[in-house]
Parts: C-alpha cells; structure tokens; sequence
C-alpha cells in the first residue's frame, strides 16, 4: 500500500493557487489526510504581534488566497469538524495543510476506511450501515420504502425486472471497496426503481487498494492492479455453500476535450452467472458540462439496456436537461417479457449561502409485454428539496418526490387477470439536525410515503441519527428507525355496499444500529446491528500490510475470519 499512500501524500500537496507576487499575498490549499478539499476552511492571517492582518474561505478545491495587510507570520485554519491547525508560514511562498478531520461526523454511511476494516461479507451487510437503509434476505431499500432500490456495481444497473431484486449478492466477501447512497428523491432523473434510493457498490477505491487474504470459518482472497488510465481486479470468496467469484476492469482516456471511461464486469456464484459493460463520456466547457452513458447487463434470466444524456450549464443557477431510457427482457414461466421505461427531464439547483433548493421535474412513460394483461403508464413526476440553515448550528430539510415505476413481471402475473397501471409512489420527508460543528451532530426525520399499483401501500416513520466523536481517535455512531407499514390489494378493493371487507395487512419495522470505531495505529470496530455483537480488530504488521480479524452474523450463522490485507 506504499504507493497509494505515496499518491494520496502527494495529492495532498497539489497547489493549485498561483505564486505570490508579494510577502503580503499568502496562497495555499487546505486537505483533510485522505486527500480531500476542505471547501470553507476558515483562514486567518496573523502578523508578528498576533493581530489579524487578512482572512478568506477555502473554496470547492480546497485553496486559498489572502492579501494581508501587512507580512503575515502565522494562519489558523478552523473548519466544521476538524481540529485548528495553526502554523507558521514563510512570506512569498504557498502553503499547504493537512488538518485532523473527524469523518465520523461528515460521512453519511460507512467509508471507504471503514468497509475495508469491517468483517462484513456482502453488499447488503454493507449497506446496513447507511442510516436508515432496510435489508431483508440481501433486499436493499432506503427507509423500507416500496419494493427495492435501484443497486449499481461500478455503476452498472444490476436489478431486474421480472422481481425487482438485485444481483449484489454475487459479489464476494471484502470485493467492496466503497459504497454510494442516493435518495428517493433522484428517482424522477434516474427513473428505474429508484424510489426505494440507489446504491452504487463500488469495487475499486481509486485512493487505496483493497487486496486481502483471509481464511477462518470462511475464506476470500481480493486482488487488485490499478495504473494512470485503468485497472483491473479479482475477488473469490467461499462460505458454507455460497462460492461466490467477481472479476472487473476499467479504463479511462482523453478524447474529443473530455474523458471516455469503460467499465466491465463479470460475476458468479453456484447458480447464477451475471456480467455487464458500460461507456461514459464526459466533457467540461467554460459555460456547460454534458454527460452520455450506454450501459448493458444480463443475467441467466434476464437483461438491462440503459442508455442516457444530459447537458448542465455551470452558472450560480445550475440547469440541467436530460433524457433517459431503458429496456428490459426476461423469462417468466417460459414466458419472455419485455419492459420499457424512458423520459425527459429537466432540473434547477440553486445554492445560496442560507439555502440548497434543488426541483426536478419529468415526463416519464413505460410499458411491458409477455405478461397478461401487460402495462402501459405515462405521466409527469417531480421532486423538490431544500435545505435551510438556521443558524450556525442548525439545517432544516424538506423534500418530496412523485415517480412512476412499472410493475415487475411477478406482479404482473400474481394480479393476473387484473389490468395494473404503473406503481405510482409519492414520499414527504423532512429532518432538522444539530450540530456543535466540532464532535456532535443529531438528525431527527419523519416520513410518509403512499404507492399505488397492483396494492395500495402505505408507510409512516421516524428516525434518528446521530454521531459523536467522543476523542479524536474514538467515535459512536448510531441510528434509529421506527416505521408502521399498511398494504391493501387492489383485487380486494371493496365492493357496492362493502359486503366483503378488504383484507388490510399491517406491520411495524423496526432497524436500529450503534457503532463504536478507535483508529490510532490499531483500529478496532464494535457493533450492535439486528440485535447481534459483531466487530473487528486490524493491527499493523509493516508499514504496507496489517492483521485483520473479526466477527459478523453472515447468513443466519456467525463467521470469524482473520487474515492479511493491505492497510
């Protein structure tokens, strides 16, 4: 791991502010210790004396630039969640800091550190740690909303339409390198069955690779070669009597003034056999960035065609016009069916320093065939979200989203002979989170979502969130969701004079998590999830490689395993 490490300490001394032209003119570039920009770094200048002599903010890419009244001698950098830095400085030349930044408290789910750590062995034991993320027999869903959520890996849809279930759980244990969470209220731009969110497993951390050995109660080795312009990796895994194997590459090259990138894979277990490819061209103009992607996956009963672009225009009011479409086949009962989903969208961001509003709004059609009596819906469907500070301390966020999902062809088949339209689902959220900008922050969130289809579904919840970062090495995280579920079929719906009741069923979901993580040269994790006490211990053995052993509940049975990985 000597030359990640290497990459991400040279990263962190990137300049990208230009020399000074005087002893008075002080630039920089401010970076957490993975590398990333701190955006808002407050900067201040002292002179010999100690009186303040000139200030800025960090912007996007973490730089600074501050023309001080007279030479400066010393800068303080504060920033939400970090340690002060304070340090002296030579007059007329750059300068660069790295700050302690507790990432316990700006992360929304696990990071990369953390999945590299955990004893977790699937994508969806993974994902239970993104706050609020519901999984039921490997089913992904943000909040337990409507059916399941959209799951990429590497960016490629890998659900299916006959079921709406993923095939994540081909990927073995430890493959996973990252994990990114979108919310519901994406759905109207992304379409598919975004509006149960969308999580994208990430096989590969452009930063830090994620080789591994393990062995124990099961077993799993993790290989992985990156370059400049692509890489490439291999994972193979075995529990009782789940073999699962994954190979993947990818690339990227300059072409026409933007990036081509590539993207393929192929995965397995004993049963099933998955594999996909996809293209990506992006481009950056002074006014505009366009993006168009093409992507295809196939499974033994199933397959996906995706297909989509849009242009975006990069002023203080960031719009964005687009259009989606996709197409999927499979076999149902011997049957072949063929589902169609597309639409033409347009959205507005606006960012202020009190307020981020961003609406979406679209016009989405879709229609499947090949099971009686098939479907065919269209419609417009929006979302809208903001989010207010109040203060140094407080945010309020509001947010609401109307989509349009065709019904899978199980639900088609099940309702048979009834004609179905498509699943139409509307969600309203809000939240207000605290935080003392140094080691607390606390989400409060209630929701309510209806979809309508081949059932009426209702679902009413609360949640929490919360993260303390108890010492600079020592963090508790943990969340709380309560939520009561309603479901009313359509074949039932009552009849003249209610002379039949209509058979409502009604249940209550309950997730909660805690997690307390130490990282100063050994990293320890402990974690309370579903009622079970998992955890890990990783201690390093040479400055490229560490021990890791750990414990999690994995297919209704415990595994430990221990073994060696790339720190």
């Amino acid at each position: 791991m000597l030359k990640a490490a290497a990459a991400g300490i040279a990263a962190l001394f990137v300049i990208l502010a230009q020399p000074a032209s005087a002893d008075t003119l002080l630039t920089g570039a401010i970076r957490d210790r993975s590398g990333a920009a701190i955006r808002g770094a407050r900067v201040t200048a002292f002179d010999a004396a100690g009186r303040v002599v000139g200030s800025d903010l960090a912007i996007a890419d973490g730089t600074f630039a501050i023309a001080a009244r007279t030479v400066p001698a010393s800068i303080a950098i504060s920033c939400d969640y970090c340690r002060t830095v304070r340090r002296a400085v030579d007059p007329g030349q750059p300068i660069v800091v790295i700050v302690d930044r507790f990432s316990a408290l700006t992360a929304s789910g696990p990071s990369a550190a953390d999945i590299r750590a955990l004893p977790y062995r699937s994508a969806a034991d993974i994902a239970s740690l993104q706050p609020f993320t519901v999984v039921d027999n490997g089913r992904i869903a943000d909040l337990g909303l409507d059916q399941d959520a959209a799951v990429l890996i590497n960016g490629l849809p890998f659900y299916r339409a006959s079921d709406g279930s993923d095939l994540s759980q081909l990927v073995p244990a430890h493959a996973v390198a990252a994990l990114n969470a979108a919310s519901p209220l994406v759905a109207p731009q992304y379409g598919g069955y975004s509006d149960a969110g969308i999580y994208n497993v990430q096989l590969r951390d452009p930063d830090l690779s994620t080789s591994r050995a393990d062995i124990g109660d099961a077993s799993d080795v993790v290989v992985r070669a990156d370059g400049p312009s692509g890489g490439a990796g291999y994972a193979a895994s075995s529990d009782s009597g789940d073999d699962r194997q994954v190979a993947d590459a990818d690339a990227e090259l300059p072409l026409g003034g933007g990036r081509l990138s590539f993207d393929a894979l192929a995965m397995s277990d004993l049963l099933l056999h998955a594999s996909g490819a996809g293209l990506a061209y992006a481009t950056d103009s002074r006014r505009f960035a366009t993006t168009a992607s093409l992507s295809a996956t196939q499974s033994d009963d199933s397959s996906l065609v995706q297909a989509s672009a849009a242009v975006r225009n990069l002023g203080p009011l960031g719009l964005e016009f687009g259009a989606r479409a996709a197409r999927a086949t499979s076999s149902l009962d011997g049957t072949a069916a063929t589902q169609f989903d597309g639409a033409v969208y347009a959205r507005a961001v606006r960012q202020t320093g009190l307020s981020d509003i961003s609406a979406t709004v679209a016009w989405d059609a879709g229609s499947d065939a090949g099971v009686a009596p098939g479907s065919q819906s269209a419609g417009i469907v929006g979302s809208f979200s903001d989010d207010v500070r109040l203060g140094l301390r407080w945010t309020a966020h509001a947010g609401a989203v109307s989509n349009l999902r065709i019904p899978t062809f199980d639900e088609l088949s099940a309702n048979a002979p009834l004609e179905i339209g498509g699943d139409r689902s509307t969600l309203f959220e809000q939240s207000l989170t605290y935080t003392d900008l140094q080691r607390v922050r606390v989400t409060g969130m209630t929701f309510t979502q209806r979809a309508t289809g081949s059932a009426t579904q209702d679902e009413n919840g609360i949640g929490v969130d919360g993260a303390w970062q108890i010492a600079p090495q020592l963090s508790l995280r943990a969340w709380l969701l309560r939520a009561n579920q309603s479901s009313l079929s359509t074949e039932y719906s009552p009849i003249t004079y209610g002379l039949l009741p209509s058979p409502l069923l009604a249940s209550a979901l309950t997730r909660q998590l805690i997690w307390l993580s130490y990282d100063k040269y050994v990293r320890f994790d402990a974690l309370i999830r579903g009622g079970a006490l998992e955890g890990d211990v990783r201690i390093p053995v040479s400055p490229i490689y560490a021990f890791a052993i750990g414990t999690a509940e994995y297919n209704g049975r415990r595994v430990t395993t221990f073994g060696l990985t790339l720190r």
